[in-house]
């Protein structure tokens, strides 16, 4: 915990500054760290190698971030620790930090007791085990999440602390909206049609039955995404109390669907959780943000947010209720992805263009 503190101070120092790059270096330099890291403990000392690399692991990422936001931030103002530690203290600040780290500590405190009640239901009413048969979808949502939430967070809170107006505001979050919405095209299109295939491959064929499951929980993450766009705006322009409450009763709503539909419809009831909240929260705060400042989705952007999301029940009804050839799903799923490229704009199209160029040259 005192690492997580000191790291955040750090990490608050390139975030608030805009420092993406090093932010985005720092990860990277982190995530191969770990990973050179991990094995090896693990191979040579097992579960306890496992527990060694979590502190080990955290003072890699206060060690990266310290020293980038030394190098980057402080040095160019030219601040030091002394400097830090000797400065009076603005009570303003304080009372504001304390405004944060109470909404901050409620909605967290709210998170863990409603995921920890609904891991119990599960494994009260259904057994450990299907727990467990849920984890690949976990997992690889884990990765998507944990590399695309961190980018945006990071690069949407500056930005929008520093926004004049409510149509800067809506103007950034439109591109963020279509950003996500493109990425998730080929995660959506491809994946659902052979994950019956790479589940086996990744963990082993007691696994393949969390394929059942696999496309509606990856379009609750599609949701997610856009929900977590629409939310983004509301702390960095002083609406913190309110973000506060949706996470609160996000919590509240996501331990209700558990406790009430598990029981009915077994593992169905805790993938539900992570589809119901995502999709009412979305269209709560699109209603919110359209009062609050006249937030409009952007015209361009329906259509890829309709296409991707039309697309992903396309693929689904076809291998359900037609035909069940991955293979053929698969082309039906390569084919949507490329004709997406169609809905980029013109100068969208020549970027990635000009990028895979660049890449293939290279």
């Amino acid at each position: 915990f005192p690492v997580l503190i000191i790291n955040s101070i750090s990490f608050a120092l390139l975030k608030g500054h805009k420092e993406i790059k090093y932010i985005a270096r720092s990860e990277l330099i982190v995530i191969v760290f770990d990973f050179v890291l991990f094995v090896p403990l693990i191979y040579f000392w097992g579960i306890k190698g496992a527990v060694i690399f979590v502190p080990l692991s955290l003072v890699t990422i206060l060690l990266v971030n310290n020293y980038f936001a030394r190098t980057k931030v402080l040095k160019k103002y030219a601040l030091y620790a002394k400097d830090i530690f000797s400065a009076k203290i603005n009570k303003e600040a304080v009372r504001e930090l304390f405004v944060f780290a109470g909404v901050g500590l409620t909605a967290g405190v709210a998170l863990i007791i409603s995921e920890i009640a609904s891991r119990a239901i599960v494994v009260t009413k259904l057994g450990i085990d299907k727990i467990g048969l849920y984890s690949p979808l976990v997992s690889w949502a884990g990765l998507f999440t944990g590399f695309i939430m961190p980018s945006l967070s990071t690069y949407l809170y500056p930005r929008f602390s520093e926004a004049k107006s409510d149509k800067e505001v809506t103007g950034v979050l439109n591109d963020v909206l279509r950003l996500v919405s493109f990425v998730m095209v080929p995660v959506l299109f491809l994946s659902i049609p052979i994950r019956y295939k790479i589940i086996p491959i990744f963990y082993s064929n007691e696994f393949i039955s969390a394929g059942d499951y696999l496309p509606w929980h990856f379009l609750g993450i599609l949701f997610y995404f856009w929900m977590f766009a629409l939310r983004a705006p509301l702390t960095p322009t002083g609406r913190i109390k309110t973000h506060g409450i949706i996470v609160i009763i996000m919590s509240l709503l996501d331990f209700g669907v558990v406790y009430f539909f598990v029981p009915l419809l077994g593992l169905y009831g805790w993938m539900l959780k992570f589809i119901v909240s995502p999709v009412l929260f979305f269209i709560i705060i699109l209603v919110y943000l359209r009062k609050l400042m006249n937030f409009k989705i952007e015209k361009r952007n329906k259509y890829i947010m309709l296409y991707v999301l039309v697309g992903s029940l396309l693929i689904i009804g076809i291998g359900e209720f037609i035909i069940s050839d991955y293979k053929l799903n698969l082309f039906i799923g390569m084919l949507l992805t490329g004709l997406s490229f169609w809905l980029l704009s013109e100068t969208e199209r020549r970027m990635i263009i000009n990028k895979f160029r660049s890449m293939m040259a290279g």
